[in-house]
């Protein structure tokens, strides 16, 4: 999958252009764009990887939903897939959005990851985060943070609430002036061995391809106004 990206330059740093990953079995590309052909994507490729009807209209209606969700968050930078690991189930078991950050918004792993880890003690209404594990390493493309989150959605009245499993990276390529956020969720809690290793092993595979260095020079001087 090749992705282009927002780029924003930053002083003796180079832009993230586009990025690749290398979608493992059981992945498939999520079209996000406003055509015709992405709008057709859930009933087609449904019918496609699902020989049998009604688990085949079971996969329609869940991937249109994951489609209109992130459709809605309105942002065109982002890149989404689904993981569905037995079609004939009717359930794509995991779905991942990723885009390119410059770090000006994000700020360096160790930034990104202490706000991670401030996820514990963001409580929402209707959402609870009951844990996360956060961890940093370096990867030959360069510093990786990650967290593992389990949150608790409950509407109110409800008796019992949905889990999710949601893990989080961000990949730092060294000299980019942005890294590369991913963030996979999950309600199957079946749906991997081991969610935190597995989803960082895809994340391993991103290949970035890096623009000129961006130099900034120095501000422009005003004259005295006519």
């Amino acid at each position: 999958m090749t992705t282009p990206v927002n780029t924003q330059g930053a002083a003796r740093l180079s832009d993230i252009v586009a990025f690749d990953i290398d979608l493992p079995e059981g992945w498939y590309p999520m079209p996000l764009r406003a055509e015709p052909s992405a709008d057709a994507w859930p009933a087609d490729f449904a019918e496609r990887l699902a020989s049998e009807p009604a688990a085949g209209a079971r996969l329609r209606e869940q991937l249109a939903a994951l489609q209109l969700r992130l459709r809605s968050m309105g942002d065109p930078y982002l890149t989404a897939a689904v993981y569905i690991p037995a079609p004939e189930s009717g359930q794509a078991s995991c779905v991942l959005g990723f885009k390119a950050l410059p770090l000006t918004e994000v700020g360096s792993p160790n930034e990104f990851q202490a706000s991670l880890e401030n996820d514990a003690a963001v409580q929402l209404p209707g959402r609870r985060v009951r844990d996360v594990l956060a961890w940093a390493g370096d990867t030959a493309l360069g510093p990786l943070v990650g967290a593992n989150n389990l949150i608790e959605h409950r509407n109110p009245g409800d008796a019992e609430g949905a889990i999710e499993e949601r893990t989080i990276f961000g990949l730092y390529p060294v000299g980019a002036a942005q890294m590369v956020q991913f963030i996979f969720s999950t309600h199957d809690l079946a749906a991997f061995e081991n969610m935190s290793q597995q989803t960082q092993d895809l994340v391993q595979t991103l290949q970035v391809t890096l623009g000129p260095p961006v130099e900034l020079g120095p501000p422009a001087q005003l004259g005295e106004p006519a």
